[in-house]
């Protein structure tokens, strides 16, 4: 009786039993070889890429920090419901503008100075016009946002040396919160 694929040739032509071999390690290792070229030609251009874009980006650090708005007395308790949740969106929106007023930028740059903060600017810039200019580099670098029925803001801030933005953000911040206090008629 003639077995399947009898008088054919290719695969089916191979006997039952017929296993590919298997290739060993030196078998491996002479493939790799014979198409060095072929890896080397694709290796290098993708690292020369990606090592390109690395150095050519700005470097840039960003510090972070969370503030909690916790209802008080300048805020009346909300109950619940969907009257709550606006309450605690507009609680969080006043903030936010508490926050990024110019009066906290200002009183920020006056403490951490604007030769320090923004050398380039302090630089080039007239005395009557550097502290606008160091504002408007605080509002330009400077993140608020706040999440829905969410009580907490969170704000960042960019700079190119990473002690100057974590130095920036703890003073923004600092000065926001006397700047609430001074608007709330709070004692320090």
């Amino acid at each position: 009786m003639p077995h399947a694929g009898a008088g054919t040739t290719g695969p089916a032509a191979r006997p039952a039993g017929h296993v590919r071999p298997r290739l060993g390690a030196l078998d491996m290792a002479v493939h790799l070889w014979r198409s060095k070229w072929l890896m080397l030609g694709l290796f290098v251009p993708l690292l020369a890429i990606g090592l390109a874009a690395a150095f050519l980006l700005p470097k840039s650090y960003t510090a972070a920090s969370r503030l909690l708005v916790a209802p008080g007395a300048e805020y009346p308790a909300a109950g619940e419901g969907d009257g709550a949740a606006s309450q605690l969106a507009a609680q969080v929106q006043s903030e936010i503008e508490l926050l990024r007023s110019p009066r906290v930028a200002e009183a920020a740059l006056a403490q951490v100075t604007l030769s320090r903060a923004f050398p380039q600017i302090a630089q080039s810039c007239r005395p009557e016009t550097c502290a606008r200019l160091g504002v408007a580099e605080i509002a330009a670098r400077f993140r608020t946002t706040g999440a829905p029925q969410n009580p907490v803001i969170l704000a960042e801030f960019e700079h190119p040396q990473a002690a100057m933005s974590a130095e920036m953000l703890n003073t923004l911040v600092a000065a926001y919160f006397d700047y609430r206090a001074e608007i709330l008629g709070e004692a320090p």
